[in-house]
């Protein structure tokens, strides 16, 4: 489906003010397509055209408010891209339906199967608060190219579709991008932008292992080195780094006024830009901006998924400890079930602080510290949501099944229950939780480390496979 492109080179956006969208559009294209003055003349054509919708609703015979077009009037500013730079999700579909590609939100009927195996497509674009960021498969490999990062960051098949969901379950928005999309980008054209950079799969490796290195004693001094840098400024070199941030958004402002077209804007802009000797796109805001977006809008890595393939190698070895010896206590120790041990355990604490508080109010002395134990209403509503979506999920494939509407998921739900009867007359429920909980932890941490290997071993068997079978066939004809 994806041929090898740009000469196997990656195509990289490092943050710009709030400039976020511009590069999430350009790493999903891989190559500075759009600068922040497209994506502006873009919002622009969309603002006239909302404007012009909503007056003429208003203006209807039977619209219940005539006043609610003043809403879109001129003046009132632009509902899809703010002055910082940051822009709607209408900008962006925009913007890659340029190039022909669709912009599909993962959690629609029109996704497919993608919402649970994201391998098949080829790109993702992420969005939450005021960050976008994309997740773009180039020549076969998976990368986030969050512009908040120095180089993109490799992402493995096990690790991706965890990191999707724990992005989902974090409240991001995410959309699958399809389409023909661009094969090459001409090299001149990365000095359209001051902030692209192309880098091979080996440079970008590199830097992300050294930043990851370096990346908790830099946490650890960067409020003292922050705090230093503003007090060493001189007074002239702060109003020289603010003039730059109002440079860039008196730009982009600049270039939503003018509804002429499309890309009107860019050239009015990029004509006024050549024609000074500080061009407004390589204004550089100043580093308190991004490090706020960075505070705000960097995502996280998904612990589960960090624990399972061993990046959080203390916590995932103490669970793998646990589950060993858990093993070897119930079924070493004669007499000793799980239901005797947390009974014991309970019995212990209970006693321990019941003889503690009878004593404390005989002494006059502090009760035991116990903490206000309550599930919140909150909590309460969102287990319940969780829990009632997933019966409802349930009952609803189960309805489809007895329907005769999906043979597939029949297929899948009767070859699962049978494998389940099989390993069930084999062992019993705690050792098959035993033994899931110790391959969950082991499995996908040694496929991770030997994904190269096993894909060199595959494809070496398709060959021969292959080779076998034009053997075969000649032996055949002859």
């Amino acid at each position: 489906m994806e041929v090898a492109s740009n000469g196997g080179l990656l195509y990289h956006e490092v943050q710009e003010g709030k400039l976020c969208a511009v590069h999430c559009v350009n790493t999903a294209l891989q190559g500075p397509f759009f600068s922040e003055f497209d994506l502006a003349a873009l919002a622009a054509d969309l603002d006239q055209r909302e404007r012009l919708v909503m007056l003429e609703g208003s203006r209807s015979p039977g619209a219940a408010n005539p006043a609610a077009g003043d809403f879109f009037a001129e003046g009132e500013g632009s509902h899809n891209v703010a002055l910082g730079g940051d822009f709607s999700i209408q900008v962006l579909q925009k913007a890659l339906e340029v190039w022909d590609l669709q912009v599909i939100p993962l959690d629609s009927p029109a996704a497919g199967s993608s919402l649970f195996d994201p391998e098949q497509e080829v790109a993702f674009i992420c969005h939450l608060q005021d960050h976008w960021f994309c997740i773009r498969k180039v020549n076969g490999e998976w990368y986030n190219f969050n512009s908040l990062y120095p180089a993109p960051e490799h992402l493995s098949k096990f690790y991706l579709s965890a990191f999707i969901d724990t992005l989902k379950g974090s409240g991001w928005s995410i959309f699958a991008v399809r389409g023909n999309f661009p094969k090459e980008c001409p090299m001149a054209t990365e000095g359209s932008n001051g902030f692209g950079q192309w880098l091979t799969p080996d440079d970008a490796r590199r830097i992300t292992a050294s930043c990851n290195q370096v990346q908790t004693p830099t946490q650890q001094v960067q409020p003292s080195l922050l705090g230093e840098q503003s007090e060493g400024m001189s007074e002239m070199d702060m109003i020289a780094a603010q003039q730059e941030e109002a440079d860039l958004n008196a730009a982009i402002a600049a270039s939503l006024m003018d509804t002429g077209g499309p890309f009107a804007s860019y050239n009015a802009a990029q004509g006024s830009s050549n024609s000074q000797d500080a061009p407004a796109t390589e204004a550089a805001p100043s580093k308190d901006n991004n490090q706020e977006e960075a505070d705000k809008s960097e995502p996280s890595g998904p612990p589960l998924a960090d624990v399972v393939l061993w990046r959080r190698k203390e916590l995932a070895g103490g669970m793998l400890a646990a589950v060993v010896a858990s093993w070897a206590l119930f079924y070493c120790v004669p007499g000793y079930t799980l239901l005797s041990f947390v009974s014991q355990v309970l019995m212990i604490l209970l006693t321990v602080l019941f003889v503690w508080a009878k004593a404390a109010q005989l002494l006059n002395r502090a009760a035991p510290p116990i903490p206000l134990m309550k599930i919140s209403d909150e909590s309460m509503s969102g287990a319940a949501e969780i829990v009632g979506s997933f019966m409802n999920k349930v009952l609803k494939d189960f309805e489809n099944i007895a329907l005769g509407k999906d043979s597939n998921l029949f297929y899948k739900v009767a070859f699962v229950l049978l494998l389940t009867s099989i390993v069930g007359r084999l062992t019993d429920l705690i050792t098959l939780v035993y033994t899931g909980a110790v391959i969950a932890l082991t499995v996908p941490a040694l496929l991770e480390q030997s994904e190269e290997h096993i894909a060199r071993f595959f494809k070496k068997a398709s060959i021969y496979v292959q080779a076998c079978g034009r053997a075969c066939k000649e032996y055949k004809w002859k």
